[in-house]
């Protein structure tokens, strides 16, 4: 009971039915029975390989897909070898053996992908032919194109962090540049202050300072040009009138 056109013709080994009811109406190729018995169950215990081949890499059903009827065993493999199918026993085994190596059922989806590109896809009498050995060659070539991609990436990682370390001595090389040319400059003004005679006794003095008490000494002086040397003088009004300094 329960029993839908794609899972009655993988249960009769018609793979162009199968291929018709997917393509061209997209059946649901993981409809169950009522006894919870997948397309995928049915194919193992009928011993259908080539309809395993085309559920599990082409339409990407589960290879380990359980059901609960029990009486035949629960999983795919388990129907192949209730019914001792060798051939379907040792694809599966082979699946299987690649989809745990490989810890992802993506890896699945990409070795259809690379075999329906042309490792090896063969049509003959409308059933599609390959074999465990399609499935694995297109897994290396999977792990060869990843790995190059990877090692590209490391190589332009590398070459970053290259570019990275050589600016970053530059920078430094910069600051101690500016760093000796600053000590240089301090020291050729120490010398020129000793020139000029702003040591005294082997003391020197801040040039700031200098520079500032040569700035009120010049101001005093002004003022002592200007007023003379007692500064200006106040006088009462009564004497010179109303200006209240004395000229």
């Amino acid at each position: 009971a329960g029993q839908t056109p794609f899972w009655l013709a993988c249960r009769e080994g018609h793979l162009p039915v199968c291929m018709l009811l997917k393509e061209r109406f997209n059946c649901n190729v993981n409809a169950r029975t009522l006894d919870d018995r997948p397309p995928v169950w049915i194919a193992a215990y009928m011993g259908h390989l080539e309809i395993l081949k085309y559920l599990i890499v082409d339409c990407e059903v589960d290879c380990e897909a359980r059901c609960s009827a029990g009486t035949h065993g629960t999983t795919v493999l388990g129907a192949a070898k209730a019914q001792e199918h060798t051939e379907c026993i040792l694809w599966l085994e082979d699946v299987i053996q690649i989809k745990h190596k490989k810890k992802a059922k993506n890896r699945l989806k990409g070795a259809a992908g690379a075999i329906r590109a042309g490792v090896r896809l063969q049509q003959h009498h409308g059933e599609v032919m390959f074999t465990p050995d399609d499935v694995r060659n297109a897994l290396a070539a999977l792990d060869n194109k990843r790995a190059a991609e990877l090692k590209k990436k490391e190589a332009a990682e590398a070459k970053r962090n290259a570019r990275y370390q050589e600016m970053l001595d530059q920078g430094k090389k910069a600051m101690q540049d500016k760093q000796e040319k600053e000590k240089e400059a301090l020291a050729q003004g120490a010398d020129k202050a000793d020139g000029l005679g702003l040591g005294v006794g082997g003391e020197t003095f801040d040039v700031d300072e200098v520079a500032k008490a040569k700035a009120d000494a010049e101001r005093a002086e002004a003022s002592r040009v200007q007023y003379g040397e007692s500064g200006p003088v106040r006088i009462g009004t009564a004497d010179r009138g109303d200006t209240g300094v004395r000229r």
